[in-house]
């Protein structure tokens, strides 16, 4: 019981450090469709929108209607003749049931940044909204400008919400999808 609890309470610290509440999606709806339709459309989905879906569904249980994907994105940016790499995770929960499906984008964190082709690490920009950017690097450990990373962030919070607006066209639709 004590493991039970310190498990989750590390879950919830993990997801409060780590996660944005200006980037969480959550798409719940109605559909006329039973939870082994919408589980194996959620599947089909799943493989379409990325390289390998064995990479990255963390967990998947048909029987509860829940999966788990663990998606990445790398951005690189052009600043001051240096090019920074900054590696971002996500989780995306799908869950399922007879004529319901719940779709959440949450835990959004800067895992990584560096220098192109260097181990040389930069100040982590961690997801923000609008023009609230925080600070971009320093003297001592750089990173891409605040006027670089605005519009870098926007642009990723454009291609989450578009993960949403996708798997809500696909899962009502019969199950195909534009992005390839």
């Amino acid at each position: 019981m004590k493991r039970l609890f310190l498990l989750i309470a590390g879950m919830l610290l993990f997801t409060l450090s780590n996660g944005q509440t200006n980037f969480r999606w959550e798409k719940s709806n109605v559909i006329a469709k039973n939870k082994e339709q919408i589980y194996s459309d959620t599947k089909k989905f799943i493989d379409s929108n990325w390289k390998s879906s064995k990479d990255v569904i963390q967990f998947d249980d048909k029987e509860a209607g829940f999966i788990l994907v663990k998606g990445t994105r790398i951005i690189d940016i052009l600043d001051m003749k240096e090019e920074y790499v900054y590696t971002y995770i996500y989780n995306m929960t799908f869950k399922m049931r007879d004529n319901y499906y719940d779709f959440v984008i949450d835990n959004v964190y800067c895992e990584s940044a560096k220098i192109a082709g260097s181990k040389h690490a930069v100040t982590k920009i961690q997801p923000f909204a609008g023009d609230k950017c925080p600070e971009t690097g320093t003297s001592h450990n750089p990173g891409i400008s605040k006027d670089k990373a605005i519009p870098m962030m926007a642009s990723f919070k454009q291609e989450l919400q578009s993960i949403i607006d996708n798997y809500e066209s696909f899962i009502k639709g019969s199950g195909s999808t534009n992005n390839k």
